[in-house]
C-alpha cells in the first residue's frame, strides 16, 4: 500500500500560510506599458506563482512561492512534474527505500512516519521498523527504532520485503511482511507491539498488502494466512486479540493487489488473465460480520476495471502509477470513488504528477500527501 496503509490529519502547519503570505498581487507586479504582454499570453490570477520573498536560504530553492530544501535534487523538475493545484509545504531530505505510513495524531501533534527497512547479509534478513516526526520546519528527520526482527534461510535474490507497513488506529500495533521465491510464495507477516517493541510472526503466503480494520483486526490481501481455511487469492482476516484467522473474501482473481479501509468500506484490488486488474468495494460491517467467505464472483460487490495496486488518499481517492505501453513510469494519477443513491462509481483518473520525478506517494491525513522522489519526500497540500 503504497498501503500502503500504505494510511493517515493534520499536525502540519497549513500549507496555505506559506503560499498566501508570499503571494504577490498581480497589480503590484504589473509590467510597464512598453513591456506589455498581449492578452492571449496573459497569466490568469489563479495561476499566478509568486516569487519567494524574502529570498530562500542556502540549501533551499523556491518552489511555487514556497522555500523548500533542495535535498541536492532538481527543484525545477519537481515544479514541472507537479499537477496544477498542488501546493508545496516542505521537502524532507530522507531518501526512503521501503514502505512508509503516516499517522496523524489527534490534538494537533505533528504527524509520525513509520518506516520499514530491510537488509540481507548472507541468508539473514534484518527488518527494522523506525519512526520519525514529520516536521515541515526541519528538512532532515531523526528516526528512532521501534522494533527489529529477522528472517533466516533465504538469500537476497530469493526474499522480497513487502511493500506495505500498516499501523493500527490506536497506534499500538503495526504489521509488515515478506514473501520468498519458494513454491506458493511462502512468506510471513510480522506483528509488532509498538510501545514495547515486541515482535511475532504469522505465516502468510503471498501477502501483498495489509490494512488494519480496527484496533485488533487486520486484513491481508494474499494467498493464505495461518489458521484460515483458504489457500488461494483473497482477503484474509486476522484477530490478534483472539489469535484467530479466516478467509473473508474469495474468488477475486489470480493475483493480489492493494487493500485499504476508507471510512466504512474496504477497497481491495486483484486481477486475472480474463478480466484484468480490478478493484472491489466491500461494506466494512458486512466483512467483519460474515462467517463464510464473501464471493467476489457473484456480482454482489461493486467492482471496477482499474489498477489493482493503489494507495488510498483523502477524498476517497485511489492513487496509482501511470505507465505507458512499454511499462515506463509516466506519472501518478488518482481516481475518486463516489457513492450516490446507493450506487458506487469510479471517476476517470486525474493526474497528480507527470513523468518519473515522483515514484510513489502516501497520504498525510485527508488533504496532504508525501510524494516520493530520489532524494526524499515532498509534502504537498491538495
Amino acid at each position: 500500500m503504497i498501503a500502503t496503509g500504505c494510511g493517515d490529519d493534520d499536525g502540519v502547519t497549513p500549507a496555505s500560510d506559506a503560499g498566501t503570505d508570499a503571494q504577490v498581487v498581480q497589480g503590484d507586479a504589473q509590467a510597464p506599458v512598453d513591456a506589455y504582454v498581449a492578452p492571449d499570453a496573459w497569466v490568469a490570477p489563479d495561476a499566478w506563482v509568486a516569487p519567494c520573498d524574502p529570498a530562500c536560504a542556502e540549501g533551499e530553492a523556491c518552489l511555487r512561492g514556497v522555500c523548500v530544501a533542495t535535498c541536492g535534487g532538481d527543484v525545477a523538475a519537481m515544479d514541472a512534474a507537479l499537477a496544477d493545484g498542488l501546493v508545496p509545504v516542505a521537502n524532507v531530505c530522507r531518501a526512503v527505500s521501503g514502505p512508509i505510513e503516516v499517522v496523524v495524531p489527534e490534538g494537533g501533534a505533528m504527524p509520525r512516519v513509520y518506516e520499514v527497512t530491510a537488509e540481507t547479509v548472507g541468508t539473514t534478513t534484518t527488518f527494522t521498523l523506525s519512526r520519525w516526526t514529520l516536521d515541515p520546519s526541519g528538512s532532515a528527520p531523526a528516526p528512532e527504532t521501534v522494533a527489529t526482527t529477522t528472517h533466516e534461510g533465504h538469500a537476497a535474490d530469493a526474499l522480497y520485503p513487502g511493500g506495505y507497513v500498516a499501523v493500527s488506529p490506536d497506534e499500538a500495533r503495526a504489521i509488515f511482511g515478506y514473501t520468498t521465491g519458494d513454491a506458493g510464495f511462502v512468506g510471513g507477516v510480522f506483528e509488532i507491539d509498538v510501545s514495547a517493541g515486541g515482535t511475532s510472526e504469522v505465516a502468510a503466503n503471498g501477502n501483498y498488502d495489509g490494512e488494519w480494520l480496527d484496533a485488533t483486526r487486520f486484513v491481508i490481501n494474499g494467498l493464505a494466512i495461518a489458521g484460515s481455511d483458504g489457500s488461494s487469492q483473497g482477503l484474509y482476516l486476522r484477530d490478534v486479540s483472539a489469535t484467530t484467522a479466516r478467509r473473508a473474501v474469495g474468488e477475486m482473481g489470480d493475483w493480489s493487489g492493494s487493500v485499504a479501509r476508507i471510512g466504512d468500506v474496504v477497497v481491495a484490488g486483484a486481477g486475472s488473465a480474463g478480466s484484468g486488474n480490478r478493484v472491489y468495494v466491500l461494506d466494512l460491517a458486512a466483512l467483519l460480520a460474515a462467517t463464510d467467505p464473501i464471493s467476489a464472483a457473484t456480482g454482489s460487490l461493486a467492482q471496477f476495471a482499474a489498477p489493482s495496486t493503489f494507495t488510498a488518499i483523502g477524498g476517497m481517492r485511489l492513487a496509482s502509477e501511470a505507465r505507458d505501453e512499454s511499462w515506463n513510469l509516466v506519472g501518478l494519477e488518482a481516481r475518486t470513488l463516489r457513492h450516490t443513491d446507493g450506487v458506487w462509481t469510479l471517476d476517470e483518473p486525474v493526474r497528480l504528477a507527470t513523468g518519473a520525478v515522483f515514484s510513489g506517494l502516501v497520504a498525510v491525513g485527508e488533504d496532504r500527501i508525501l510524494l516520493r522522489h530520489e532524494r526524499g519526500l515532498l509534502l504537498v497540500a491538495d
